[in-house]
């Protein structure tokens, strides 16, 4: 699928458009955009950054800037309770948007990522396109959508590592009731052997968070979903390795 094709299903989907009646324009008013459409919100949240975006691409580039692209579990990351990764790694950039799926994703890249002059990118996403988007097959909407994140990295002169949708538990919370764990075991099976055929790293979080039975160890998380602080420890190591090998290669 074409990118414009895709952003442009991203824009009907998430924004809601359905065939319902239209709402009464009088006849004396001149038909306009924003009475016939009135102007959507920032469903991508592309403001989120928007300050911090510009400050950064104003300063001069003295590392190698990895940007780490996701949801929740990417912007958590950066929370001193739950680790200390990017207090750490001041090349380290995290632009991860709570709740945040792939298809607003796509459409921050250019502002969030591109605009940084990032050597790395480190994308987290999939979780909540699962509960999001309501097709006929989710799990290859949501490929499709990585695979065009994929293509503007490389178009870019990026290295791209994809990483794994973490498991989930019910054991806090229900969580599989949406995000269905054979959803996740399909789409990161995708996300592997893409990863093998794009030449880009795969980071399989989700074999070292189960806890054996396709579920996320209670140990490691606050809530099922997110994880805890020795969570992000269990993924760090893994993150690190993966970066530690693209900011080597030449």
């Amino acid at each position: 699928m074409k990118l414009s094709a895709l952003l442009f299903t991203f824009f009907l989907a998430s924004a809601g458009i359905s065939q319902t009646t239209p709402a009464t324009v009088s006849s004396a008013a001149p038909l306009t955009h924003t009475n016939i459409h009135p102007p959507l919100e920032d469903w991508a949240r592309l403001g989120v950054y928007e300050a911090e975006n510009k400050r950064l691409a104003a300063l001069p580039i003295t590392l190698p800037r990895v940007v780490f692209l996701g949801d929740s579990i990417t912007n958590h990351w950066q929370d001193a309770k739950y680790s200390s990764l990017f207090q750490d790694k001041p090349n380290y950039i995290d632009r991860g948007i709570n709740g945040g799926n792939a298809g607003q994703m796509l459409l921050r890249y250019r502002s969030d990522v591109l605009a940084l002059k990032p050597k790395v990118v480190v994308l987290l996403a999939g979780t909540n396109d699962l509960v999001a988007f309501k097709v006929s097959d989710t799990v290859a909407f949501i490929e499709q959508t990585i695979s065009s994140i994929v293509d503007l990295a490389e178009a870019n002169h990026e290295r791209i590592i994809l990483c794994s949708v973490l498991p989930v538990s019910d054991a806090l919370r229900p969580q599989t009731t949406d995000r269905h764990p054979e959803d996740i075991l399909r789409l990161n099976a995708w996300l592997k052997s893409h990863a093998a055929e794009r030449h880009v790293q795969y980071v399989d979080y989700y074999a070292a968070m189960t806890d054996g039975h396709d579920r996320l160890q209670t140990s490691l998380t606050i809530d099922g979903l997110h994880p805890n602080h020795a969570g992000y420890e269990k993924m760090e190591p893994l993150v690190n390795q993966a970066i530690e090998r693209e900011l080597a290669h030449r």
